[in-house]
């Protein structure tokens, strides 16, 4: 497999971790705790696409779309009381970002 064909394939595997959240249901007759709970049990799907953006900035680093998805990942995961727990490791991919593709 070519270098090419295969920074696509790893971009492509991101997005398939990505896109496999789906959102809990936000009806008005729910709780915000209850929505904050299944938002944090969504917490591995993140964390995979994490790692996989880690290990392909191992392979390219400085890549902008390992970086974007990387935060973009980081930036979803929540405690079960709804904190963020990533923002400096977000605020550092995206500095490290606009550096490299203003």
């Amino acid at each position: 497999m070519s270098k090419i064909a295969e920074f696509k394939n790893l971009l492509a595997q991101i997005d398939r971790v990505l896109n496999s959240y789906q959102p809990p249901d936000l009806s008005p007759h729910r709780y915000v705790r209850e929505i904050i709970a299944e938002r944090a049990a969504q917490r591995p799907i993140f964390e995979e696409a994490i790692q996989l953006a880690t290990e392909g900035l191992e392979k390219y680093p400085f890549s902008p779309e390992l970086l974007r998805r990387r935060a973009h990942a980081r930036c979803q995961i929540i405690t079960p009381e709804g904190e963020t727990i990533e923002s400096k490791l977000v605020q550092e991919d995206l500095e490290l970002l606009l550096a490299i593709d203003p």
